[in-house]
This record gives structure tokens, C-alpha cells and sequence, in this order.
């Protein structure tokens, strides 16, 4: 959504109803989009990207393998609208050791075959950016008509003041919505002053945006060390339940490849929670992202649970020779 907002000329998104900004295309891109601001909707797509490109290069169905990769190289698109720094280094940062892994998973001719089907892909993706670099201006230094070195400012500022805040409230913290509120919710809250560039908070004469840009120091200011600690400690379970279960012997190619995929995904949308903080400050961002690890808890649950089974099962077949049964029949496998 976010490149066709880029891309499609002005009558057609009239057409379809959408809304664009003033200012141009780039304007349009960086402001306030139906799915939120485009830092949010950029660490959606870390979330869901790497298990498309996962599957698209893992898949041994053809046309869901072109499926997959169409999926990853559309949302590749919409990181590069968002015009997000951040998200393009943290792109390139999980991209990275997920096509490595997949490389490393394969044996034999099909190592070979899928280093030169990564080697395409990636190749692509370099000549799409390429190509839409000469015809836009990426630099987000013109986009608004004035140099933009203030929003590298504004986010150290904030970092300090988030520091700050935990350095008054180091245990309990300040509590959510007592100074970074969410506006996503409450659409009535105003910021204490704007400029340029946006909102403004002040924290005993401390000048913050409207989140520290980092999820970590956002959790210790609001939350403290105690609430601080919990709140990762439970991502770090939900990794840790998703590793756990692609570790265990006796499940099929297809089990580990998927939760591979969703691994390298949390692990990207995270990434970008080194420089956002969208898991605690953007209502539909941390919507998709709980969703999805509910549903891959579950998976994950499923997935150790029927590995387990099949272990059992198959230590009595080795000590009761009577009770000997197919292996392939009990994993469910034709």
C-alpha cells in the first residue's frame, strides 16, 4: 500500500477513496497513512517479510514460491515508500543471515541452486531500488523543502529525557500515558507544542517527540525496571518458544522451515525497536505483531507437542517389539 501510494498517479487513488497529503508524493508517503505513521507500517513488514522470503526461497511448489517472493518483493517496495532509515538498515541487517540460513540448510545441488536463486532475487530487489532512486527523491532532505538533520537531533533529545524519566521512577516507573501518551487511542490528546517536524513533549524543561525511538528505554521510563524486565522477559519467551520448538528431532522439513521463517521475522520487527519504540506506541503495529505471535505460540506449541508424541511412541516401539507401528503413519506422513 505504502508504494502504490507513491506510485499510482493522483486520479487513481481518488478513485479508490484514498486521501492524499499536500505537498507531493513524498509528503504523502512520510505522513499519517490509514494502517499509522510509516515507521510502524515499515516494522510490520520486517515482521512478515522474512517468512515470505522464507517460503519463497525454501518452497519446493513452484507457484508458491513465486508467490512468496512476489509477497516479499511488493513489502521490499513499501520499505522503500516509508522512506524509513531505520527500517532499511534493519531490513538489510535480517535479510542478511536469513538467505545465509537458507543456504546452510541446503545440501548438495540444491545449495548451489538456491544460492543462485537468492543471488537473483537479492539482484532484483538492487535493481528496483535502483530504478526508483533515479526517478524519486529518496533523500527525505528535500521532501519537505527543508534540510532534515533536526530529526537525528530530536531523537537523541529524547533518548535523554527517556533516561531522565527512568532515573526519577527507576523501579515502578512513570507510568504508561503519564508522559508518552498514545495518541493512537486518544485521539482528543494534543502535544504541549509542535513544529516543523512534529509533536513536542517536555519532561522538567527536557524536550522529547512523542516516543524515545527505542522500545527498551520506552519500557524502563513508563514500566521501570521491574515492569521493564517482565515486559522483555516475555519477548524473550515467545523467542525462546519458537526456537525450542524448531530444535526438536522429530518434526518435518516443512515445521522447521516455518518457524524459521517466523523467528527471523520477530526477530526483524525487534530489530527495529532499536530505533522505534512501535510495539508499546502504535496501536496497529503491536496489534499485528501480538496476533502473529499468538498464532505462532500456538504453532510452535502444536509442533513440540506432536514431536514429543512421536518420541514416545517411538522409544515403546523400540522396547516392545510388539507394539512395533510405522513411524511415517504416527508424524502423519503418507
Amino acid at each position: 500500500i505504502l508504494a502504490a501510494f507513491g506510485i499510482l498517479p493522483e486520479r487513481v487513488l481518488d478513485l479508490i477513496g484514498w486521501t492524499q497529503a499536500i505537498g507531493g508524493t513524498l509528503d504523502l508517503v512520510r505522513g499519517r497513512l490509514p494502517l499509522g505513521h510509516p515507521n510502524s507500517v515499515a516494522a510490520v513488514i520486517l515482521l512478515l517479510m522474512p517468512p515470505a522470503v522464507v517460503f519463497g526461497l525454501g518452497c519446493d511448489k513452484g507457484f508458491w514460491r513465486l508467490f512468496h517472493l512476489a509477497c516479499a518483493a511488493l513489502m521490499f517496495l513499501g520499505v522503500l515508500f516509508a522512506l524509513s532509515r531505520s527500517a532499511m538498515l534493519c531490513l538489510v541487517m535480517i535479510l542478511a543471515p536469513t538467505m545465509l540460513y537458507l543456504i546452510w540448510r541446503a545440501r548438495g545441488w540444491r545449495r548451489l541452486v538456491l544460492g543462485g536463486l537468492s543471488f537473483v532475487f537479492c539482484a532484483a530487489l538492487v535493481a528496483i531500488a535502483l530504478y526508483l532512486f533515479s526517478q524519486y527523491d529518496f533523500s527525505r532532505y528535500w521532501s519537505r523543502g527543508y534540510h532534515e538533520d533536526a530529526s537525528v537531533t530530536r531523537r537523541t533529545d529524547s533518548l535523554y529525557t527517556a533516561l531522565a524519566i527512568w532515573g526519577d521512577y527507576p523501579v515502578f516507573g512513570i507510568s504508561p500515558d503519564a508522559f508518552y501518551m498514545r495518541f493512537d487511542i486518544r485521539k482528543d490528546w494534543d502535544m504541549p507544542s509542535r513544529d516543523e517536524i512534529s509533536g513536542l513533549l517536555f519532561y522538567k524543561s527536557r524536550v522529547s517527540a512523542e516516543t524515545p525511538h527505542n522500545l527498551l528505554l520506552m519500557a524502563l521510563s513508563e514500566f521501570g525496571l521491574l515492569g521493564g524486565s517482565l515486559f522483555l522477559l516475555l519477548l524473550f519467551f515467545l523467542l525462546r518458544l519458537v526456537w525450542r520448538a524448531r530444535k526438536q528431532p522429530f518434526i518435518s522439513d516443512y515445521d522447521r522451515l516455518a518457524l524459521s521463517g517466523l523467528l527471523f521475522g520477530f526477530c526483524g520487527f525487534l530489530l527495529m525497536q532499536i530505533f522505534g519504540a512501535e510495539l508499546l506506541a502504535a496501536l496497529r503495529a503491536s496489534i499485528v505483531f501480538w496476533v502473529m505471535a499468538a498464532f505462532t505460540a500456538h504453532y510452535a506449541g502444536l509442533v513440540e507437542d506432536e514431536a514429543k508424541r512421536f518420541a514416545e511412541n517411538t522409544t515403546i516401539s523400540h522396547t516392545n517389539p510388539s507394539d512395533r507401528f510405522d513411524t511415517t503413519e504416527a508424524m502423519g506422513m503418507p
